[in-house]
């Protein structure tokens, strides 16, 4: 690369300057020059990345933990509780996580607390109860009515009233106070055992289901 610059003195050139620098020497530059940008790039790039990764990490954990907890709790570990640094937007995710774990645990001991107590009075009951949900599924019963029929713990739960019960009469009984939401009573002559029972059937409403209640009066 050449270049001259005229020396004047007045209107007189009196000499030039001429600078001369090779193209080696120029291009060795240019290419420093563009290796210190991709360098300087690079480390740009790369420490960008990691805290990007960092952010991600800080975010993304803990939303992942939530996650699991919340899958453990539906399947019924109630005992969670997630820990966080974070105090911006997953912070208060994280406690508002926390509460309504303890709030669901809390619900859950006060129903397990009303379930305990009421097993424990229909089993002292001297009528039977048969609790049939709306899909005529026996979803409780008690000793008394267990005693009527002469069925055991096996053999009722989760089972189908009619197949429990073998009454039809009774059957058809839960069936229209379920579809007529009424209540109805009868006095019914069982024949496996051969009983006679004075039933009323009550319609409960959330969840849909009909309250049984039977009395013996075989012996009267």
């Amino acid at each position: 690369l050449y270049t001259a610059v005229p020396i004047q003195s007045g209107d007189e050139i009196i000499g030039c300057c001429r600078v001369a620098i090779p193209l080696t020497t120029i291009n060795s530059h240019m290419r420093h020059v563009l290796i210190t940008i991709i360098w300087v790039s690079f480390i740009a790039a790369l420490a960008a990345f990691v805290l990007a990764l960092q952010l991600s990490k800080l975010t993304i954990d803990p939303v992942r933990r939530l996650t699991r907890m919340a899958r453990r709790i539906s399947e019924g570990d109630l005992n969670q509780e997630i820990e966080t640094a974070s105090r911006g937007e997953v912070g208060e995710l994280a406690t508002a996580f926390n509460l309504m774990a303890a709030k669901i645990k809390e619900t859950v001991w006060l129903l397990r607390m009303d379930r305990d107590r009421m097993s424990a009075i229909m089993s002292q009951m001297s009528d039977g109860i048969i609790l049939v949900d709306a899909g005529n599924k026996i979803a409780m019963i008690n000793n008394a009515a267990r005693n009527i029929f002469k069925i055991t713990d096996e053999a009722s739960a989760g089972r189908a009233f009619v197949e429990t019960i073998r009454d039809y009469e009774l059957d058809d009984m839960v069936q229209r106070s379920l579809k007529t939401r009424t209540q109805l009573t009868r006095i019914v002559e069982t024949s496996r055992p051969r009983k006679t029972i004075m039933a009323i059937a009550t319609p409960l409403e959330n969840p849909p289901s009909c309250l049984l209640l039977l009395q013996d009066l075989t012996e009267i």
